[in-house]
């Protein structure tokens, strides 16, 4: 009744939310946008790029470049079985600005590109300590300290204090990890999953999973996480 609803509103205000994270016109996060222009990238490094002419090549949005610009054998239209990574989505992005995973470009000198701010990962069996849990690491300087979960089942529930116990159970759950990892509390934030990773994944987990690969979260809160080969493929603690 009256007492619950109550004690669910004040529960409920204990806990810091927020949205997806912020994704601009170009398709990639807003934390590290794509480079927009050619005067942007760096002297290319090696030979028989002329391909590259003009094709806009890792340019202005979030795209799967490789499947029109053929730069690599890998991803050419005679293979009948491209490499996974071909048709995935990604962009050239100016490492100081961008707080995504990117790597340093083979085509271009001192210029990086990335797939996660497109919202991918590459799906390795990584070399990953799974008995010690830990959080992003943070790209640069003006990455912040906050720690983001994902929390499965903080929502309403129309049985009577059920959404209460929820909350309860899941903040307890989450302050055990946060003290396993030492950090503080208070940092926490809740956050609602990305649009990339609901797209990619049925399962709200492996899209939570998929989250915390992409450095959009830190934790994946609630019943079901269940250790799954694809999960795992992903390199992250969850």
């Amino acid at each position: 009744g009256g007492a619950c609803a109550d004690a669910e509103a004040q529960a409920a205000e204990a806990f810091v939310t927020e949205g997806p994270p912020e994704v601009g016109t170009d398709g990639a996060y807003a934390v590290c946008p794509c480079l927009q222009t050619e005067l942007e990238l760096g002297p290319t490094v090696g030979n028989n790029l002329s391909v590259l002419n003009g094709s806009g090549y890792g340019l202005g949005r979030c795209a799967a470049w490789d499947l029109s610009v053929h730069v690599y054998d890998e991803c050419s239209p005679s293979l009948q079985k491209k490499s996974r990574w071909c048709a995935l989505s990604w962009c050239y992005v100016n490492a100081s600005a961008c707080e995504r995973k990117h790597e340093i470009s083979g085509i271009y000198a001192s210029t990086s590109f990335s797939f996660h701010t497109c919202g991918n990962t590459f799906t390795v069996e990584p070399n990953i300590d799974w008995a010690h849990p830990s959080v992003r690491s943070p790209q640069n300087a003006n990455d912040t300290n906050t720690v983001y979960a994902f929390a499965n089942g903080l929502v309403m529930s129309p049985l009577p204090c059920a959404s209460l116990k929820i909350q309860e159970a899941l903040l307890a759950f989450a302050y055990h990890w946060v003290r396993v990892m030492r950090l503080d509390f208070a940092t926490l934030t809740y956050r609602e999953l990305s649009h990339a990773s609901r797209q990619q994944h049925a399962s709200t987990y492996t899209a939570c999973v998929q989250d915390i690969a992409l450095g959009n979260l830190d934790l994946c809160v609630g019943g079901g996480w269940w250790d799954t080969v694809d999960r795992r493929a992903m390199g992250v603690h969850f």
